[in-house]
């Protein structure tokens, strides 16, 4: 239970049936198995930090956008990114701000997930890529429960 004028508890969607990932809207996209897991048990979450993790059927290419005969954006994000292509990155835990996690398709981990990186919507920069669970260890206290560093630290010592 919350306390009065503390961070309020994520709020979570019910479970979702692993046999029915909702992506149709996404056809070649393979839900990552790190978040079906969190999918068995929430089908996605509020957080009171201004994060969610998004239900399958918001998952989206977030820079879709970015139109590839548009060569001044096009140019722009691969100035930004290191010659990396929009279409390779798909958006599934927003913010409140406009940034974004995104999952890199071209960056795996050792189960064969794509990596999360963050998207920076003011500088249009891509961050490198951490696997799915490191990433939720460090994103769940602060972005889903509202936690500062100083609570994380807190809870970490004991």
């Amino acid at each position: 239970m919350a306390q009065p004028g503390g961070p309020l508890p994520p709020t979570g969607l019910s479970p979702r049936d692993p046999d029915n990932d909702g992506l149709e809207h996404l056809p070649h996209f393979r839900l990552p198995l790190a978040l079906r897991e969190v999918y068995a048990i929430h089908g996605g979450l509020d957080g009171a930090g201004g994060h969610n993790i998004d239900p399958p059927h918001r998952i989206h290419r977030h820079l879709s956008w970015i139109d590839k005969k548009d060569t001044y954006l096009l140019d722009r994000f691969h100035a930004r990114n290191l010659g990396l292509l929009p279409d390779q990155f798909v958006a599934f835990a927003p913010d409140s701000f406009g940034n974004t996690y995104v999952f890199n398709l071209d960056c795996l981990d050792e189960r064969h997930d794509p990596q999360v990186a963050d998207w920076d919507h003011e500088t249009w920069e891509v961050s490198k890529g951490v696997p799915f669970w490191p990433w939720f260890a460090d994103f769940a206290p602060r972005s889903l429960l509202g936690l500062n560093e100083e609570h994380v630290a807190s809870i970490a010592d004991k």
